[in-house]
């Protein structure tokens, strides 16, 4: 996703006025902690609850009754997104996440053939504290490594404690770190990342490293 297409999203689904605070918080410096997907386990759903795979088409037909989504439902008008899985609660949607599979270009990432970047989980606030955020990855996740394989990546924000928290208990193992802004700087090539069964073998550049 480019600089223009993220200032497109954010003029378009957070309003005019949220740009130059967003765009003056993207230009400072964080870290960037990349992670690779390491367990591929079931966790139930909570009750009441349903998740949908390959799940744009029904996406869509919520967005059509609901019209105040946040931006993170809308990734396929944002930036090309096609493949998401959804969790609906009493026939209600909860939650999305999506997944950009090579070649899709990514902010932080330079994906492989094979590997995968899931981005842009969002749990609406009225289903917060219903067990929603991690069954949702690893729901997606057995989805997408049963029907395409490959890897899948993520990446968290130094200013995201609650993801960084998250993605180690949802079976994700750190592998780099990328120092740059929110809308422009060096990018992480997952080529870099061997095989599951290297991983000890090697002390990984980080993501700032030339090639």
């Amino acid at each position: 996703m480019g600089i223009i297409t993220a200032v497109r999203g954010l003029a378009s689904f957070d309003g005019v006025s949220h740009l130059p605070r967003a765009v003056m918080a993207a230009l400072k410096p964080l870290d960037f902690h990349i992670h690779l997907s390491q367990k591929n386990e079931p966790l139930d759903a909570p009750p009441g609850v349903r998740f949908y795979a390959d799940a744009l088409d029904r996406l869509r037909e919520h967005r059509s009754r609901r019209k105040d989504l946040p931006n993170e439902f809308w990734r396929d008008e944002i930036n090309g997104a096609r493949y998401c899985a959804i969790a609906e609660k009493n026939g209600q949607i909860a939650g999305v996440l999506w997944i950009y599979p090579y070649p899709a270009k990514r902010p932080f990432l330079v994906l492989a053939p094979g590997d995968s970047e899931i981005s842009a989980a969002y749990v609406l606030p009225e289903f917060r504290g219903c067990s929603l955020y991690r069954p949702l990855g690893f729901f997606l996740r057995r989805w997408w490594l049963d029907s395409h394989g490959g890897r899948i990546f993520a990446v968290a924000a130094s200013n995201s404690p609650i993801t960084l928290n998250i993605l180690p208990r949802n079976g994700y193992r750190h592998v780099a770190t990328l120092r740059r802004n929110s809308l422009f700087g060096p990018r992480f090539h997952t080529a870099q990342v061997l095989p599951r069964h290297d991983l000890s073998q090697t002390a990984l550049r980080t993501a700032d490293s030339p090639l």
